[in-house]
Parts: structure tokens; sequence; C-alpha cells
């Protein structure tokens, strides 16, 4: 065993000093240049995923936005006066009125929500305007008519007539709410009735709470969230946490927001200078063509890949120690296992399942170990379930004829060697012939099955033996005997229990003669000398079935 043992310390300290050699050669070529890529993809993912956060606040307001268009639309549909009388629309705004106040409270971020109509319709408010004041606090205020300014009106209509224009649910633009006094970003979405523009349902969106979100960014110390419009205006800069439109820019922020701008449009890492200092910028479209941008800066970067180079060599090099010092104990620890393995093997060659394998090294060995362990588990299983399958009767699932057989020998045994104390009970189901002619076999083999079960339920699976197509024995030690006659009755009501089922396609009663006899060694020779008296007790209560019947 020394040669195995010398073979795997040889060939494992190779295959590890050739590896990390191999490693760190490849590392000091390679990581620079993964590097830079890694940062840049490191930039796009932090972009990606701040993206994906932003536009599921999104979402939750559009879900919520497109509830209340969907539930306006229906009840039009159901009560079309809802949109041109009076008191049919104060009783609807009513309902909408407590339906708006939930979704506004369900909506994290939300501050506002609102319902305005442009039908001109003789009506008080013309529509609703919620907002929220606290948690779970909200108040009314005067909604605005619409349809008293001109469509072409951008200071108080624009925002929320071209969704009526185009037909369909539409960001706005970040603006000021004059009636919660914050800046928001809205979603409207346009309600019709007979085809014509009816109104518009929208909610406004705290932008505190979106910037919240992008004014800290992780992984570097030295980095920054970026947010700007549809139109290319800073909603949110670093250095300009209120925003800044693109008419206020000072000379060193418009220098750069073209390059900018062209990051925003084809979302790639573009690189500008800001205060002296070079710096990388990717942006990522949101679902309301606003864009989130995450800046890095370069000399960051760059020192990280510094720092990252020598925790590699460090740490290859410790792997590379601790590698060799556990090769070394391992190769020692490997041999003692593969002997009694082998050992193993050699006693499943000669035929012998009755193994225990003990192996707790925990590696490869020891999974080999189990794994042949559970073979020899599973081929003894097997042998077992041939056996059992050997012995049982296919259409009742009891033991059949071979396994009595076997059971008689057993007792034939005991007699002889006077020992023996057992009961032997036939059983016989009646008219078996008259149901196979009658109603076809599948029925008989059904009235065979029901007085298995029977006998099973009632006697014990391990005692009941099919011996003939309609005959059952069961034997009982002399323990078992005693309770006969409580056996006996199970057994008669497990036959009323199956003749009382309601899926039965006859009118004939399944009727099981039965007679038992107890082994006497002062005039039983052998075992058929019981089976005979058991037998003929059997037809004697047959023949009172017939009679009943």
């Amino acid at each position: 065993m020394r040669s195995i043992r010398r073979k795997i310390l040889s060939l494992a300290l190779t295959c590890v000093l050739i590896s990390n050699i191999t490693v760190m050669l490849i590392g000091f070529v390679c990581v620079s240049s993964a590097l830079r890529r890694d940062s840049n993809q490191i930039v796009e993912q932090l972009a990606e995923k701040k993206a994906l956060e932003l536009d599921a606040k999104l979402i939750t307001v559009e879900k919520s936005v497109r509830n209340l268009q969907v539930y306006l639309a229906g009840r039009l549909d159901e009560n079309p006066s809802f949109g041109h009388r009076k008191n049919d629309f104060d009783e609807e705004i009513s309902l909408f009125r407590r339906l708006a106040s939930l979704t506004l409270k369900n909506t994290e971020g939300a501050v506002g929500v609102y319902l305005r109509t442009t039908t001109g319709i003789d009506i008080t408010d013309d529509g609703i305007y919620l907002i929220r004041t606290g948690d779970e606090q909200y108040r009314e205020l005067p909604a605005t008519e619409l349809a008293a300014y001109d469509r072409n009106d951008e200071t108080n209509t624009n925002l929320y007539m071209d969704p009526l224009k185009t037909g369909e649910a539409a960001w706005l633009l970040p603006h000021q709410s004059d009636g919660t006094n914050r800046r928001v970003i809205s979603y409207v979405a346009p309600i019709f009735l007979n085809d014509r523009g009816w109104g518009i349902v929208g909610m406004d969106l705290d932008m505190s709470s979106i910037v919240e979100m992008v004014s800290s960014v992780g992984v570097y110390k030295d980095s920054s969230m970026i947010l700007m419009d549809q139109e290319g205006n800073f909603v949110y800069h670093p250095d300009y946490p209120d925003g800044i439109v693109k008419a206020q820019f000072p000379e060193k922020l418009e220098n750069i927001s073209n390059s900018m701008y062209r990051g925003r449009t084809n979302e790639k890492v573009t690189s500008y200078r800001w205060n002296g200092a070079a710096r990388r910028v990717v942006f990522r479209k949101l679902r309301n063509e606003m864009s989130v941008g995450i800046t890095v800066s370069v000399a960051e970067v760059r020192r990280l890949s510094a720092t990252y180079m020598l925790y590699t060599t460090l740490i290859v090099a410790a792997v590379c120690g601790v590698v060799i010092a556990v090769s070394v104990r391992m190769a020692r620890l490997i041999v003692k296992p593969l002997q009694d393995l082998t050992e193993v093997a050699q006693k499943l060659a000669s035929g012998d399942l009755d193994v225990k394998i003990r192996c707790e090294t925990h590696d490869e060995v020891e999974v080999l170990a189990n794994s042949l362990q559970h073979t020899a588990d599973e081929l003894k299983k097997q042998v077992m379930s041939v056996n059992e399958f050997a012995r049982t009767d296919a259409l009742t699932n009891v033991h059949n004829k071979a396994a009595y057989q076997e059971a008689v020998e057993s007792l034939s045994a005991d007699i002889r060697d006077g020992k023996a104390e057992f009961s032997v009970v036939v059983l016989d189901v009646n008219s078996l012939k008259h149901m196979n002619d009658t109603y076809g076999h599948e029925a008989g083999d059904l009235w065979i099955t029901g007085a298995a079960t029977a006998a099973e339920r009632a006697f014990g699976r391990s005692r009941v033996y099919r011996i003939g197509g309609d005959e059952f024995a069961v034997i009982l030690d002399v323990g078992e005997r005693r309770h006969y006659d409580r056996m006996l009755a199970e057994f008669t009501q497990e036959l009323e229990r199956f003749n009382n089922r309601a899926d039965k396609i006859y009118t004939e009663v399944l009727q099981v003669a039965c007679g038992i006899a107890d082994y006497d060694r002062s005039v039983d020779q052998q075992y058929a000398d019981v089976f005979r008296r058991a037998d003929n007790q059997m037809y004697e209560n047959k023949k009172v079935l017939k009679g009943l019947a």
C-alpha cells in the first residue's frame, strides 16, 4: 500500500503546483484587462439594478391608476347616466372617492390621486382631488375644471390633455403640484364614454421618494447617482440635489451635459471630467422615459484594481501552502478506507449481503462507501422483495399457495418435533361459478378480492393464504386461537360492509363458508388431518349458508 500512498501524494502535489502556477501566470496577464471590464460591468449592473428598483415603484403606480381606470370604465358601461346626470354622478363619485383613498393609502410614495372630467356638465366639482397629509390621513382639494380651459393651454391643461389626445395612459414630466406643494411625476390614464373623452384619472408620485432611492450608491465610495428627465434636465445630481434645468446649467455642467445626454441615449459607459477628475457614467432608461445614471471615479476604480491584484496574489500563495499540507494528510487517510472497501467488495462478491460499512472520511471515498452500502442494502431489499413477490397472490395480495406450502412444511416439522400448537381456518367463497357465468370473471374476481380483504382485515395478512380459486386458509397460533370468535365477528362485519357498497352491479350477496379445527396431538398425525377436519366443518357451514340463501 505504500506505493499507492506515494502515487496519490505525488499526483496531488504535481496537480496542485501546476494548477496554481498556471492560475497565477494567467491571472497576472488577464487581471488588469478583466478588472477594467469588470468596473464597467459593475457600473452597468448597478445602473440596471437601480433602474429595475425605480421601475418597480413606477409599475406600482401604473397598476393603481389602471385599476381605477378599469373601475370607472366599468361603471360608465353599466350606468351610462353616470357620465351626464348630476345625481348619478354624485352617487358614483362617492363610491369612487372611497376606492381612490384606499388606493392612495396602499401605493407607496403616492401623494395624490385625482379624477377630472371634461364633459362640462352641471356639477359642483367636475371630479375629485385627494392628497396625502400624513400616515393614513387624506384631504380633498377642489379639482381643476379642465373644460374651462383651452386644450392648447399648456400651463393648465397640457399635462392632462395629452393622454386624452393619444388615447393612451402616459407619464408626465416632473412638475410642481399646486395641491401638495411638492415636485411630483404623474401617471395619467384617459377615460372615454361613447368613444369621446370623458375625463382622466391620475396619481402623483412624490419625486422625493424617487430621489431618496438614487441619493446613495454602494460598492464605490466616490460614486453617485444622476436622474435626468425626458428633456435632459437634471432632476437630481449630487451637486444639485433639488435638480436643475438646462437653461440654468453652469458652464462646467453645460460642457458635459451633451456627452451625458448621448450616454443616456445609447446606454453605454461614457467618460467625462468633473472638477478636474476623470469619471465614468452609464445611464438606463426608466418606464417613464426618465433616465437614471451611475457615475464613478476612474481613480478609485484603479485603486481597487491594484488592491484586488495584491489580495489575489496573497490568496493564491496561501492556498498553495494549505493544499500541499492537506494533500500529504489526505494521502494517508485515503489508503485505510480503500482497504476496508476492498474487504467489503469481496464479501459482496461471495454473496454476503449483511455488510455494514463505516467510513467517515468526508470526501469521495465516503461517498463511494455510502454508495456501496446503499447498493448492498438495495440488493438485500430486492432479494427480499423478489422472495415476497414469489409468495404473494397476484389477485388478492395475500400469501399464495407457495407460501402456504412453506407454512405447512414448517408446521409438519413442529408436529414431528412434538411442539406444534396451531389451528387451521378454511374459508370458501359460495356461488363463485354463478357469478362468473352470470356477470363475468371480473365480478367473480371482485368477490374473491372482497373475501381476501375481509379475511386480511379480520385475521391479519400474515395469517391468510389463498390455496385455491375460491378457497383460503388461515393459520392461527395458540394465542391467536383465543381471539377467534372476535376475529370471525370482524370477518362477518367486513363482508357486510362489502355487500352494502353503493356501486354494486348485482343483487347477489357475497357469502363465505368458514370452518376451523385445532391441532390435537392425540389424534392428528400430520397437518393434513387438521386441515381435513377444518375443511369438513367449512362444508357443513356452506350447507347452512346455502339453506339461508
